[in-house]
């Protein structure tokens, strides 16, 4: 199973460096991985590719090789412009859509009216936590220490992201962090790199 994960991750990453020549400075790309028992894989393992850019050809060109990496999941920041469009590219390939950055409650309102399927956040958003209890979509918040995590889990998280990743040591901060809190589904992210990735899936 891991395999595959590697060789669909390495395929999209090589699709979308040739598409958009190397992400160039008004855009960029980042992965992200968690295990969880929330769609679209349960109880598995998965990478999801997190997108961002200033031209609304770059993020569709991007969500096009996504698709043919087969990326099951893509998560758009919501300044992309053309967020939207690229919602509609997945929809139509059965691909899971999610938000990033969603920081106020009317946003996460409109992303989840357009279907995506779970939102993040870079912090805890108390307001946008109550919002989707109400919902089908899942929403993950950020956090970086372990009493913003522990926060954030008891306050009704099902999933935390744990955010910025590599500014607190990647793989190795990940790895202490599940000793305490096992039972709380993590999410890396931030600075994964190809380079870096494989360590995610073996930790």
């Amino acid at each position: 199973m891991a395999f595959s994960f590697i060789k669909r991750f390495l395929l999209f990453s090589a699709a979308v460096i040739f598409l958009c020549s190397g992400f160039l400075p008004w855009s960029s790309a980042s992965a992200f991985f968690f295990s969880s028992s929330q769609d679209p894989h349960p109880d598995q393992e998965f990478w999801c590719y997190s997108l961002s850019s200033s031209r609304v050809e770059v993020a569709l060109e991007a969500a096009r090789a996504a698709v043919a990496g087969g990326i099951p999941v893509l998560e758009v920041v919501l300044s992309t412009p053309g967020v939207f469009e690229v919602k509609q590219q997945l929809s139509e390939r059965k691909r899971y859509f999610s938000l990033h950055t969603i920081l106020r409650v009317e946003d996460a309102k409109t992303a989840i009216k357009a279907g995506a399927k779970f939102l993040m956040s870079p912090a805890i958003v108390k307001d946008i936590m109550d919002y989707v209890q109400c919902t089908e979509s899942l929403y993950i918040p950020g956090a970086m220490t372990p009493t913003e995590i522990l926060s954030a889990y008891e306050t009704g998280a099902k999933i935390i992201k744990v955010y910025p990743v590599s500014a607190r040591g990647g793989v190795r901060y990940i790895s202490a962090l599940k000793k305490p809190f096992a039972q709380i589904p993590l999410v890396a992210s931030q600075g994964i790199t190809i380079g870096t990735f494989a360590g995610y899936l073996v930790n």
